[in-house]
C-alpha cells in the first residue's frame, strides 16, 4: 500500500497561513504535525511501507487533493479534533 499522509490546514493560497487549532499544542496543530508528530511517524514506519508526508499548504485551500491523491491507495488527513473542559 502506497499512503499519502496530510497534515491538515497550513498555508493558503493568497499567502496566509491557517495554524489550526492552537488550544493545547501552542505552535499550531499544522507546525505540530509538519515539525514534531510526521518526523516521529517517519522514524516508526514499519519496513515496506510507503508514505508521503504532505506539509506543503493547505490542500483543502488549493482544492488539488484529487491530483495529490494519484497514485495512492489511501489518503489520510490529520487533524485535531477540538475540545472543551465542560467537565
Amino acid at each position: 500500500m502506497k499512503y499519502l499522509l496530510i497534515a491538515g490546514h497550513g498555508k493558503k493560497r493568497n499567502g496566509t497561513f491557517d495554524p489550526g487549532a492552537a488550544g493545547y499544542i501552542k505552535q499550531g496543530e499544522h507546525k505540530y504535525m509538519a515539525e514534531n508528530l510526521f518526523p516521529a511517524m517517519k522514524k516508526h514506519l514499519p519496513k515496506g511501507v510507503q508514505a508521503t508526508f504532505h506539509t506543503a499548504y493547505n490542500v483543502y485551500d488549493y482544492g488539488n487533493l484529487e491530483t495529490l491523491a494519484r497514485g495512492h491507495d489511501a489518503v489520510i488527513e490529520f487533524h485535531f479534533d477540538a475540545a472543551s473542559n465542560s467537565l
